[in-house]
């Protein structure tokens, strides 16, 4: 996996004790068109401490332009941001 490292809009449900689980989220192509991702599948969960920031590390699996891709999201608990950190 190559790290891509980019924003992406996202459509999530929290528990409880507010864990987030992805649903599906879109992102912005090189050519600016908008890809929407159905997470078919979570294979791994993680939380991190990096630098004073917290997040919830997801490895997801899922059909991306008819390939079957794996990937890592990350919700960055600080800010409240999801961001596709690899892919």
């Amino acid at each position: 996996m190559k790290v891509v490292n980019v924003s992406v809009d996202m459509i999530a449900l929290f528990n409880k004790n507010g864990e987030p689980k992805p649903i599906k989220f879109r992102l912005t192509s090189k050519d600016g068109e908008y890809i929407t991702v159905k997470v078919k599948k979570i294979l791994l969960k993680n939380k991190l401490k990096i630098a004073n920031k917290k997040y919830f590390s997801f490895r997801c699996q899922s059909i991306i332009r008819g390939l079957e891709k794996v990937y890592e999201l990350r919700y960055d608990t600080n800010e409240f941001k999801w961001i596709l950190f690899k892919m």
